[in-house]
């Protein structure tokens, strides 16, 4: 999405000077829910529960640590592993959970409306257009877990 708007307004910006900003971001027309992202981490972890090295599902189900299924130090020791995954999450975040700037998509949404139909058919970047629960389950929750959690 972002490489089509940057090949998109490269086109359309190439003989004219100066510099035109293009943010693609959802926040103003289709903002991002916190529900989605929940919804989505349900349904990855409950399809593909984290393991430890030896194999240990790492997230439980609530229900079974409520009813008592575990001694005293597999309890703690499942805690812990559990404190340990959110705070590597709160650190892979915190740039974006406490960002206090906001995007100006203007530039961005008259370049699309610029476009002809078939153009808009190849340069798919209409920000209207993402499918947010898609994306955490089947791109961003399977890459973190492949590519930094497991690092």
């Amino acid at each position: 999405m972002v490489a089509s708007c940057m090949i998109a307004s490269i086109a359309r910006n190439a003989s004219q000077p100066g510099l035109s900003v293009y943010h693609v971001a959802s926040l103003n027309v289709d903002p991002l829910k916190y529900t989605v992202i929940v919804d989505a981490a349900y349904a990855y972890f409950s399809e593909h529960p984290c393991t430890s090295k030896n194999g240990r599902i790492i997230l439980y189900v609530v229900d079974k640590l409520l009813l008592g299924y575990f001694k005293l130090q597999p309890l703690y020791t499942l805690l812990l592993e559990k404190y340990k995954f959110a705070l590597k999450l709160a650190r892979i975040y915190e740039p974006f959970l406490f960002f206090k700037g906001t995007f100006d998509i203007s530039n961005t949404e008259h370049l699309w409306n610029e476009m002809s139909e078939r153009d808009q058919e190849n340069f798919k970047f209409d920000v209207k257009s993402i499918d947010w629960k898609h994306y955490f389950l089947n791109c961003h929750i399977p890459g973190l877990v492949k590519y930094v959690m497991r690092g």
